[in-house]
């Protein structure tokens, strides 16, 4: 089969059987996040009524009742969280799993093209892959060069910035924002990272083999239509996550 289609499908055998049991344990654990966030705001009621109780002595202004209110309830989130098994930390997980994937490929894609590896001496030579010049698709039929109008990267660009909104959206939804003025100074970076991380993938394009980009831009779209699917009910039900 000629190196498009061998790319694609090395992407869809990756994704669906090492990727996507991971992304399934983690969207479970995104939606017992989400119950518990849910328990905690309606614990937060008699958890003021309380705190007031105890520091009615202490004549707390205002601004520092409501951080230490903050305070409780978050550490009393992240208890039930821990003991349920879905910590934010858990969202980790998914990104971790790729990472190796995403090397591995990465690193064989470019020694394919000719060119070393991440990792490599920049002075070795290797030889270009028989085919590779020529079994590419569309307008990018030669994989071992950069593309020239620039239109993978910006597509991999807008997927992965498309990921990171949903992303970020599930991270609100799963925590105790409503309630918590505040986000602890973690999430902010995280938040920061996520949204930094496509515009420096495809600054880095721009400049790598056609065949790393479209390899990076369908894997990035398979992890697009998984997180499309994984707002359907009925995907949601048949694959027993937690009902919110």
């Amino acid at each position: 089969i000629p190196w498009w289609a061998a790319i694609a499908g090395s992407v869809f055998v990756l994704r669906t059987f090492l990727i996507l049991p991971v992304a399934v344990y983690q969207q479970r654990a995104a939606a017992r996040a989400q119950m518990q966030g849910r328990v905690v705001m309606a614990w937060s009621h008699s958890m003021r009524s309380s705190l007031k109780l105890e520091t009615q002595d202490q004549k707390l202004t205002d601004e520092q009742f409501e951080k230490l209110l903050a305070r409780r309830i978050n550490l009393k989130h992240h208890d039930l969280m821990l003991r349920q098994g879905c910590h934010p930390v858990f969202s980790m997980l998914l990104p971790l799993s790729q990472l190796p994937v995403w090397l591995s490929m990465s690193y064989a894609l470019r020694h394919l093209c000719g060119r070393p590896g991440f990792w490599d001496n920049q002075g070795v030579m290797f030889p270009v892959a028989d085919g590779m010049l020529t079994e590419g698709l569309a307008w990018f039929t030669d994989l071992a060069v950069a593309d020239p109008t620039h239109c993978l990267p910006a597509v991999l660009l807008l997927v992965n910035m498309a990921n990171v909104m949903i992303a970020q959206r599930r991270m609100r939804n799963g925590t105790l924002l409503g309630v918590l003025q505040q986000e602890s100074g973690w999430i902010r970076a995280i938040t920061l990272a996520s949204y930094a991380s496509p515009w420096v993938i495809a600054c880095i394009s721009l400049f790598q083999p056609t065949a790393l980009v479209y390899y990076w831009t369908l894997s990035a779209t398979f992890g697009l239509v998984q997180n499309i699917g994984f707002q359907n009910r009925t995907l949601r039900k048949k694959l027993k996550f937690p009902t919110l």
